[in-house]
């Protein structure tokens, strides 16, 4: 590792032992946290250089969006890529007094977010979709913001 003014440049061995391992170049901006740099193969006869670039991602989510609810429990989207879900089981028709807490991360691509949840067996498959659309309420003419995924309907909603 070497600082280079707001930068740090690292230069990073994989131990060879393996066919796909190489030589990792690559560079941190500390006033961007874009991190930008190269991967070299010890094998180029096969395999050949690949660039990346890693950005800091920082959500357009304000607070005022959270939480989103569902008929069971809370969705919080944090701006650090965190997602909780939580909620009181109903257990023997009544609610248990020990809250569950279930942890991911999530990420948005146009009006899809993409949740990579914990281990846990409220999420079975780990992995919940949810689209962001705009829902007419029964034969009302109010329309809400909601996330509809995982046979889930999220809003913002008591």
């Amino acid at each position: 590792m070497q600082q280079n003014g707001s930068s740090f440049t690292f230069l990073l061995n994989e131990p060879g032992d393996h066919p796909f391992d190489g030589k990792f170049n690559f560079s941190i901006d500390t006033t961007t946290f874009v991190l930008s740099g190269t991967w070299t193969p010890l094998n180029d006869k096969s395999l050949s250089t690949k660039t990346f670039t890693l950005k800091n991602h920082i959500s357009a989510w304000s607070e005022d969006l959270n939480p989103w609810r569902d008929s069971i429990g809370d969705f919080t989207f944090a701006g650090d890529g965190v997602c909780i879900y939580e909620f009181y089981p109903v257990i023997n028709g009544k609610s248990a007094e020990q809250l569950i807490r279930v942890k991911g991360t999530w990420s948005k691509k146009d009006s899809l977010y993409t949740v990579d949840w914990e281990p846990n067996t409220v999420f079975p498959s780990r992995k919940s979709i949810f689209v962001r659309r705009i829902v007419k309420q029964d034969s009302s003419d109010y329309e809400e913001d909601c996330l509809i995924g995982e046979g889930r309907t999220l809003s913002q909603e008591p």
